[in-house]
């Protein structure tokens, strides 16, 4: 361990601990014992548990007893934590203090960004130094970027190898009258070939893209100057581009916040893509040496060789920008429902043992119940394969929708289809022989794609009449041994809305190969008419002998069959382990595998195929939790929170909390909390894209009413928001004035250091700096800046306990589906994104055939969304009533039967802005 711990207080060592793949995270329970200390920091450790060495060390911030969560008693102890990514944790701190000045709470912290402190001179990391520091102290430590140490990756290609977003000092501009301020682009040619850059493109924003026009070129083992220096709005405010010194003019502005620039050739490949950070006044960011895979921080260098920067007394800079903690965010308050000493903590399923993680883009996220090795396997049709197939081996194997059936590779050479019950037809076979087909891949359309061990070749197959022909074949550059029979074997299809970002673009999809000898899988992009494919990338996986891969789009997720260990694993497509698991029991070569949900009855279809065993197997899996919309367009956008998440269908984590010290008499405390997704997109910019920003939302309520479940009253709440903001009139000037305004910008704020190290990201305009916010809420310790951001609104509806216990909110669903499904201009929804979205107002109650149902207006989207909330734990969405004409709902009156004119219950809602009111029967929901 670091010296630093040899300081640890008795009593107070080691309390939480959390692994996430051979990463372990360790925290003291409370801050190290030194003279002179503030206890204001907890170090966090990162330790690498198959070299166990430590990699990390980074300051955990504790709330103390000023702090915005501690209530007025003393948090100053960590007890537990679980790991949810490789970068996120959720960390139990708390008090000893039990009654209503306790504070218990779990707060989700984040390491990314964070200073790992083993970066730094033993001087400053000694035990006591920083440990004594307040927090503007600790901003005032310098702290260099290190350029890393290992042997650098030169690159062949053209690439974006210099940019700088702040500058004062770069080349003379001369469609600026010789100005030296616009930022900047530098790219290199590394080959020694000329480069014709002819139709390429260069854009932060595919919208605002530059083509290079005809005739651009970049001369071998030289540079490409582009000045970053229009207006910003895509269209080029010069007629010609090019300037007298061969320079480029483009119609983009670069984010001195930071953000992401992209260059691609003439066919749309993505030939260099560089997410750059926060730059500081004539400091650029660069690859160090040129053209290698090192960044640093680096002087202004256009067109020459970058070279490190180096802090100046002039000032901070992004290189020294003062040490950072982790970023840490209020998740879920405990109070004293676990006990005087919440102790342990743990991500746990709905009742179920394995769970397929959405964890990338899904709309439907599933739960699975039982581990794979656990139920019994079902041959399907193993006599009937036999017949028709003959010498039938199970090399490869993948269900095909287009076909209605699985398509069976064998090493043989041929391709069978066999349908659900068992029947197969030959669909290729090897005449000429020299096919060694390991493994198949169908795309929705029923185009096929082979690849053939003997030559590490793919096939492209279509299927006419049954007979499958080969339309192309390639060649693929994958670390293979031919000589020792060890070719490609492995293959699977990835739509291109299933694909990270990371991957680039594509027309329709992505090919994912492995094979014996290489730990890696090997990403390749097929062209517009799939005539050509293009490496993209590698997944490192770190285990060989990838014998079957299947994608399931459901839940962003592949998985790889290892044949030489005997094991599946679940992996994220940038490579990251969710689970593994044993091949089924019974299986001894098994080297195709399919897997495919079945929501309709509930089960997930796991389909192998052996080397040694004659036949397919499925094994299915019952009582899969498959949750899909009732209409399929209602929750279709994705929502990408941050990876790792182990949330249910509703969107939910469940946590198990257990306390050590319970009552005098009685069990010990504990229990579950479910704590909801509740992403918000905090920007009238680029349509909807919600994130679950640290914004701490009030709830603000518009409309309010109760109901009665079982003799229990129920509040519901239309939580709208809504900020003071109005005029007086001043009878001396006869003119309005300016009474009340309480909304500002939160890039207009400044943000406390501590609870926001990432304030350069969040306050950009892109991100949540355009979000309304109230001038007097979140500075807790009365200092200037916001220990917390305040939200105007929860924009949703909720349910309560008559003594304001939460029971169900809906989170982000209003939002989400008013956004997709609603008759409103879309344009006029995003608007409202930054200043209380789509604001929920009026909430009624009515029973409709023996069930209950609420009725909610929302003023911005003009419809009225209808749940059933016969349980209100769970209400389920049932409805959506708008009709063309009618804008901005307001209050609703609900007509049972027994009132009505028509003897049909009725819902009448005025309409604000139209002057209008709707009757509407509900005849059945």
């Amino acid at each position: 361990l670091p010296s630093a711990f040899l300081s640890i207080e008795p009593n107070k060592g080691f309390e939480a601990v959390a692994c996430h793949g051979s990463t372990l995270f360790a925290m003291t329970q409370s801050s190290l014992a030194t003279e002179g200390s503030t206890e204001q920091w907890i170090r966090l450790l990162e330790i690498d548990l198959d070299a166990f060495n430590v990699t990390g060390q980074y300051l955990y911030p504790l709330e103390l007893t000023d702090g915005a969560y501690s209530k007025g008693g003393k948090m100053d102890k960590v007890s537990a934590m679980v790991a949810i990514s490789d970068t996120e944790l959720l960390v139990i701190e708390r008090d000893s203090l039990s009654g209503p000045d306790a504070s218990k709470w779990i707060f989700r912290i984040n390491i990314e960004g964070a200073t790992n402190l083993m970066q730094l001179n033993e001087t400053i990391v000694a035990a006591g130094a920083l440990e004594s520091m307040e927090m503007n102290e600790l901003s005032e430590v310098e702290v260099v970027e290190d350029v890393s140490s290992s042997e650098p990756v030169y690159l062949d290609h053209v690439l974006i190898n210099e940019l700088a977003s702040k500058v004062a000092t770069a080349p003379a501009n001369p469609y600026q009258d010789g100005a030296r301020t616009a930022d900047y682009i530098e790219l290199f040619n590394p080959t020694a070939a000329v480069v014709d850059l002819s139709g390429w493109k260069i854009y932060d924003d595919p919208a605002k893209a530059y083509t290079f026009p005809a005739g651009s070129a970049i001369e071998s083992e030289s540079y490409l100057f582009l000045f970053a220096d229009d207006t910003n709005d895509g269209t080029l405010d010069f007629e010609n581009t090019v300037d007298e010194n061969g320079h480029h003019h483009l119609p983009i502005k670069l984010s001195s916040g930071g953000e992401s620039v992209t260059i691609e050739d003439e066919q749309g490949n993505v030939v260099d893509h560089v997410v750059f950070p926060a730059l500081s006044q004539d400091v650029s960011y660069g690859r160090v040496p040129d053209a290698s895979t090192h960044w640093s921080m680096t002087d202004l260098t256009p067109e020459a060789a970058n070279v490190v920067h180096t802090a100046t007394s002039s000032g901070q800079t992004a290189a020294d920008s003062g040490l950072k903690p982790v970023l840490k965010l209020p998740f879920v308050e405990l109070g004293d429902r676990y006990g005087i000493k919440p102790e342990a903590l743990a991500i746990v399923g709905q009742g179920h043992d394995l769970t397929f993680i959405n964890d990338l883009q899904s709309v439907h996220p599933m739960n699975v119940n039982g581990g794979l090795e656990a139920d019994s396997m079902v041959p399907l049709g193993q006599a009937n394969i036999s017949l028709v197939a003959g010498n039938f081996e199970g090399s490869g194997l993948d269900w095909c929708d287009a076909l209605d059936g699985y398509v069976v590779a064998n090493d043989g050479g041929s391709l069978l289809l066999v349908d659900e019950a068992g029947a197969a037809q030959v669909l290729f076979e090897d005449d000429a022989g020299g096919h060694d087909l390991e493994g198949v891949t169908c795309t929705d359309n029923g185009t096929m794609f082979a690849v053939n061990e003997a030559n590490s070749t793919v096939m492209k197959m279509t299927v006419n009449d049954g007979t499958a022909s080969v339309v192309h074949t390639w060649t693929v550059e994958v670390p293979v041994d031919l000589d020792d029979g060890k070719g490609l074997e492995a293959i699977t299809w990835v739509g291109v809305n299933d694909a990270p970002a990371s991957w680039g673009e594509a027309a329709d999809g992505f090919l994912l190969i492995g094979s014996q000898d290489d730990t890696r899988l090997h990403v390749v992009r097929p062209n517009a008419s799939l005539t050509m494919l293009t490496p993209a990338l590698s997944i490192d996986l770190g285990q060989n002998d990838v014998a079957a891969l299947d994608f399931l789009s459901e839940v962003g997720a592949v998985l790889v069959v290892h044949d030489n260990i005997d094991r599946i694993d679940v992996r994220a497509l940038d490579g990251r382990l969710i689970s593994t698991h044993a091949t089924p029991l019974g299986m001894e070569d098994t080297e195709g595998i399919s897997v495919r949900l079945d929501c309709n009855a509930s089960r997930l279809i796991l389909a192998v195929a052996d080397d040694e065993i004659v036949g397919i197997h499925e094994h299915v899996v019952h009582n899969v939790a498959c949750t899909l919309p009732a209409q399929p367009s209602a929750f279709g956008i994705d929502v990408l929170p941050s990876t790792g998440w182990a949330f249910d269908p509703i969107g939910t984590i469940r946590l198990m909390i257990l306390s050590d010290i319970g009552p005098a008499a009685g069990p010990t405390p504990g229990g579950h909390v479910d704590v909801r997704l509740h992403p918000l997109d905090g920007s009238d910019e680029g349509g909807y894209t919600p994130h679950p920003w640290p914004v701490m939302a009030m709830y603000m309520p518009d409309g309010i009413t109760s109901y009665m479940v079982d003799g229990t009253t129920y509040l519901i709440t239309g939580n709208e928001g809504d900020l003071r903001d109005y005029r007086t009139f001043n009878g001396s000037s006869g003119m309005l004035e300016i009474g009340l305004n309480e909304e500002i910008r939160i890039a207009s704020v400044d943000l406390d250091p501590m609870r926001f190290p990432n304030a350069d990201t969040v306050q950009q305009m892109s991100q949540l700096g355009r979000l309304n916010v109230p001038n007097n809420c979140g500075d807790h310790d009365g200092d200037g800046d916001l220990d917390y951001i305040c939200g105007v609104g929860a924009r949703s509806f909720s349910i309560w306990t008559t003594d304001l216990e939460l029971v169900w909110d809906s989170g982000h669903e209003l939002s989400q589906f008013s956004t997709h499904n609603g008759q409103h201009l879309i344009d006029e929804m995003n608007s409202r994104d930054d200043n209380k979205g789509i604001e929920p107002e009026g909430v009624k109650v009515g029973e409709v055939n023996g069930r209950t149902y609420l009725f909610l207006s929302m003023e911005r989207s003009f419809g009225v969304m209808i749940y059933d909330i016969t349980d209100p734990t769970s209400p389920q969405f049932q409805q959506w009533i708008q009709v063309e004409g009618s804008s901005n709902p307001e209050d609703m009156e609900f007509i049972p039967a027994s009132s009505s004119p028509n003897g049909v219950p009725l819902l009448v809602v005025a309409n604000e802005d139209s002057g209008t009111v709707g009757i509407w029967a509900l005849e059945s929901l």
